[in-house]
């Protein structure tokens, strides 16, 4: 059989993973079969997201024919950095050990290939989204991920996995290839964000002249300054620390590149930083098991020497594989060929600048997943938990320390199909994260500082209802004097989401729900 379903109990799991996030796996050790646990759990992961992978190939097919799809099984090494740079993480609920990615052209087609994802067609289930795009994270990285649970009827064996599913443009990945290449030569740990304070903030203006370029939304911290400043910056940093220079003198010469003949599903990729060479071992789906054993005995043998790199891929011809995983070639021609544009653009003069057709002053684009009018509402973003008393009692048990489902159904004594509800309500408003775990934000944590039922507490939940997406497209009235009954509501949300007049007609009770129990409060209207 060429896929390996898992053989061990996630408790076990979670005990193996607890134990390499304590100790060197590769060394002496009194538990040897903690890696076995953990090849076997990795590996297990294979089937799903073959299954994703070859869905998205078929997919991307419909929205650019240019568009690149690549798989991926997470190396043990960064598994076991991520179990300890977070101490609540289990094994078993790690989202990214296997992943797919897809690059397109440009953020309508990221939000196209979105929209079919997110589609309640769509058989998987989707357990969590990050839109890194709409609001990039702090060192100005963006693209789309989507974390979903695998679900069949006919393979079993394989139910719950998760699989994450990345969308980039192509700007964007060659943004975040440019700062993994920098983190594998230079040893920056850009990435996690560490490395030093010069090389992020090159990297946090670049993606800002690039998000100026692709007229999508700012990076945090950078909203205030003028888009020919950011460019200047991206010149000036780019002069200092010869950033273009040094990227562009890393590449692998084509005949450093040592690839075996033979024909193959999964490519098992060695990098050697101290000789520039990479060597690639093509495996047939058959021999899936001997590509995992051999991924894990070298991850052994190299495991003290930061220089070495290995990692299983699949991604078609090695052109492809070089496209779609270009920081293993220590490819960044394309990131050069970007930032040089943005150099150039920061030498002219302003109207020039303006007159350009890379850029126009016009207020950065709001979320959109399709033109078709149908689909800017998905199910995940309309609440179902009428009573939001019952939603702070899930945030208090997150804060408490219960963070899985199972954990906060015992002690709410809310049943399983409620307590969804209200984690996802929580979701909606921002109190919680649902990653690997379930996490309280620091909104979660100021709103329990507020008293039950007071009028502060009734402001802040008005504001924070007032930032959703769904108040923002079918619920600007909900707090005016002229409000919406349920009937208006049903079909303003049936207009913005594809879901059927009941439960149109159950979510709409829900947000009149909400703006019942704001109004009671002494606020005013209007």
């Amino acid at each position: 059989m060429a896929y390996i379903p898992p053989q061990h109990s996630k408790k076990k799991v979670n005990r193996a993973g607890n134990f390499l996030a304590e100790k060197n796996p590769f060394e002496n050790v009194t538990d040897p079969n903690a890696m076995s646990v953990l090849s076997n759990w990795r590996l297990a992961h294979a089937y799903p997201l073959n299954k994703f992978y070859q869905l998205l190939n078929v997919r991307i097919k419909s929205v650019d024919l240019s568009g690149l799809v690549g798989q991926r099984l997470k190396r043990a090494p960064s598994i076991i950095e991520k179990l300890k740079r977070y101490d609540s993480m289990k094994l078993s609920q790690m989202q990214d050990i296997g992943g797919v990615r897809a690059v397109v052209s440009n953020i309508p087609k990221v939000r196209k290939l979105e929209t079919i994802y997110r589609s309640p067609r769509f058989n998987h289930e989707l357990v969590r989204w990050d839109d890194y795009i709409n609001e990039p994270k702090k060192d100005g990285y963006r693209g789309l991920h989507l974390i979903f649970k695998y679900r069949s009827a006919k393979v079993d064996d394989f139910n719950s996995l998760l699989v994450e599913v990345q969308l980039r443009t192509k700007t964007q990945h060659a943004w975040a290839t440019a700062v993994e290449t920098m983190d594998v030569y230079l040893g920056q740990s850009l990435k996690l964000g560490k490395g030093e304070r010069k090389w992020k903030k090159f990297f946090k203006y670049t993606s800002m002249a690039f998000s100026i370029i692709e007229r999508s939304n700012p990076v945090p911290g950078l909203e205030k300054i003028k888009e020919k400043e950011v460019f200047r910056q991206v010149r000036l940093m780019d002069k200092e620390l010869k950033v273009l220079e040094k990227l562009g003198g890393f590449s692998i010469a084509t005949d450093k590149i040592l690839s075996s003949s033979k024909k193959g599903v999964y490519n098992l990729v060695k990098l050697d930083l101290d000789k520039k060479v990479l060597e690639i071992l093509r495996y047939p789906q058959s021999k899936l098991t001997d590509a995992s054993n051999e991924l894990t005995r070298l991850e052994a043998i190299h495991a003290n020497n930061g220089n070495i790199d290995v990692v299983l891929l699949s991604a078609g011809p090695l052109k492809e594989l070089k496209k779609s995983y270009p920081n293993y070639f220590l490819d960044t021609a394309s990131f050069i060929k970007k930032v040089e544009k943005v150099i150039a653009l920061s030498k002219e003069s302003q109207k020039t600048l303006l007159d350009s057709n890379l850029y126009k002053k016009t207020k950065p684009k709001r979320y959109r997943a399709s033109h078709d009018f149908r689909n800017l509402l998905f199910s995940g973003d309309i609440p179902q938990a009428d009573n939001l008393d019952s939603v702070r009692d899930i945030v208090e048990a997150v804060k408490k320390g219960f963070y899985t489902h199972q954990e906060i159904c015992s002690v709410t004594d809310y049943s399983p199909r409620h307590v969804q509800y209200k984690i996802s309500s929580a979701v909606i408003l921002g109190f919680v994260e649902k990653a690997e775990v379930i996490k309280i934000t620091q909104k979660g944590k100021l709103w329990l500082l507020k008293d039950k039922y007071s009028s502060d507490e009734s402001k802040f939940l008005k504001q924070t209802i007032e930032k959703t997406k769904v108040y923002q497209l079918i619920g600007q009235d909900l707090f005016t004097s002229k409000r919406p009954d349920k009937t208006i509501l049903t079909k303003r949300i049936m207009d913005y989401a594809n879901l059927s007049e009941s439960t149109a007609r159950r979510r709409a009770s829900t947000l009149i729900a909400w703006s019942n129990k704001i109004l009671q409060s002494v606020i005013p209207i209007d």
